[in-house]
């Protein structure tokens, strides 16, 4: 089975652009008055997690990379993946921009830049943003200008006594098929624009991690690093500030 697959886009619904609420700004355009305030929030994890520590990593692939943990000791998710895996659920979720849509795959010998629409391009102008620029904020070269996002959040950080440690490495498996040039798969059925968002599937909780029982090596110069030790931190705490909102019908 292949490990992703594509939330479809509605081609016909473009993301619907407005003028933010400033930062500055106690109330917004209709003259409504924002909140703002915090929320403490239960991350649990569904299947095991590797976020490798950069500090870890090694040219030598025999020796192994590590979970990445604070100065405390303590084993996390980032504050800016948390932020990203939600930006990109808004995005589907609430027909957002897309982001981080390049076009250009596999070393650039595949082109899909024609393959999606203009107006659902990433915002280039922070006086007209989607929802999810408006939420989480935009940055993008050669934008008009920028503007900070109204979500901040922290990173989660597990729960000591639920965090289960693999006690031998593993090797990654490549989890690469299909890929781009595999047209009837990334591109819709029409063939003019690209399949929809990717999302990757849950590995099932009942069965063996997928693993090599070797290095191998994806091309010339490109191996896949031995990662361990692989955490499974069933439980995190993080905490999520919100600027600047209007939570009764959801329009940042």
């Amino acid at each position: 089975m292949n490990p992703y697959d594509f939330v479809r886009i509605d081609w016909s619904r473009p993301p619907e652009r407005r003028r933010p609420a400033w930062h500055h700004r106690f109330t917004d355009a209709q003259g409504q008055q924002l909140y703002s305030g915090r929320l403490e929030v239960g991350v649990y994890a569904e299947t095991p997690l590797f976020i490798i520590d950069p500090h870890s990593s090694s040219l030598d692939l025999r020796k192994p990379a590590l979970s990445l943990q604070n100065r405390q000791g303590e084993y996390i998710l980032p504050g800016s993946s948390l932020k990203g895996m939600l930006r990109c659920v808004v995005e589907s979720l609430a027909n957002g921009c897309l982001t981080l849509y390049a076009g250009r795959y596999e070393r650039d010998k595949v082109h899909y830049e024609g393959k999606v629409q203009e107006e659902f391009r990433h915002c280039h102008s922070n006086a007209e943003l989607c929802i999810a620029c408006r939420l989480f904020g935009m940055l993008k070269e050669g934008a008009r200008g920028v503007f900070l996002g109204k979500v901040n959040i922290g990173d989660a950080c597990a729960y000591s006594d639920k965090v289960y440690l693999y006690d031998k490495p593993i090797y990654t498996l490549p989890l690469m098929e299909p890929k781009p040039h595999h047209a009837s798969f990334y591109l819709d059925e029409s063939g003019r624009y690209i399949a929809g968002r990717k999302y990757y599937f849950h590995h099932s909780r009942d069965k063996e991690l997928l693993s090599e029982n070797k290095i191998i090596l994806m091309g010339a110069d490109q191996p896949i690093a031995i990662s361990a030790p692989l955490t499974m931190a069933r439980s995190f705490i993080l905490l999520s500030t919100l600027p600047g909102w209007r939570p009764t019908n959801f329009r940042p």
